[in-house]
């Protein structure tokens, strides 16, 4: 049976529910009171600092529940409950079609990739070498993207060495020295 788990509330509500459950216990309930204690110093804490803006990204589970909760109760509430600002719920409200179509994590981060043409061109280049057993690395990538960049008449590509790595995570390649275990066994 799940009482709560910390990572779906804010700090303010758990603070209010050990509250509620210490009023709710015979003798007060003092492992409660401890906790309420050390919760609400932590939270006074914080508050009490200097206030700095920060910026959070959040997952697409948290988003739709924040959602869910806007649908039933209203985006202020929504943003009260959550702790999140009501702006950011009015968002992800009108965006709501476009989260249920995302993955479950931090999905949609990255800006879209400029050369998609020459980028599979390119993988296709490197899966061909890996297949025929030669090696690849980060230089050869870059003179065949530039080469290929000029052949496609790409004037504003550059090709630099940040790219490259951007490339092989994106594309999930592995970039060894050797693409074969040993040489091929010889029958005699």
């Amino acid at each position: 049976m799940r009482i709560f788990e910390a990572a779906d509330y804010p700090p303010g509500r758990i603070i209010h529910w050990l509250l509620t459950v210490k009023a709710q216990l015979p003798g007060g309930g003092k492992v409660v009171d401890a906790s309420a204690r050390f919760l609400g110093a932590l939270v006074a804490s914080t508050w009490s600092m200097k206030k700095k803006r920060n910026s959070f990204t959040y997952s697409v589970v948290w988003q739709h529940r924040v959602v869910e909760k806007a649908e039933k109760d209203g985006n202020r509430e929504a943003g009260h409950y959550f702790e999140v600002d009501e702006k950011a719920v009015r968002n992800w409200h009108k965006q709501k079609d476009v989260l249920k179509s995302m993955g479950r994590k931090r999905s949609n981060r990255h800006r879209k990739v400029k050369w998609p043409a020459l980028e599979e061109n390119l993988l296709r280049w490197a899966l061909d070498q890996r297949n025929v057993g030669r090696s690849i690395s980060t230089v050869k990538i870059r003179l065949r993207a530039k080469s290929m960049a000029e052949e496609m008449q790409i004037t504003d590509f550059k090709g630099g060495i940040n790219w490259v790595y951007r490339f092989i995570h994106r594309k999930n390649l592995r970039v060894r020295s050797r693409t074969t275990m040993c040489q091929a066994f010889r029958m005699t």
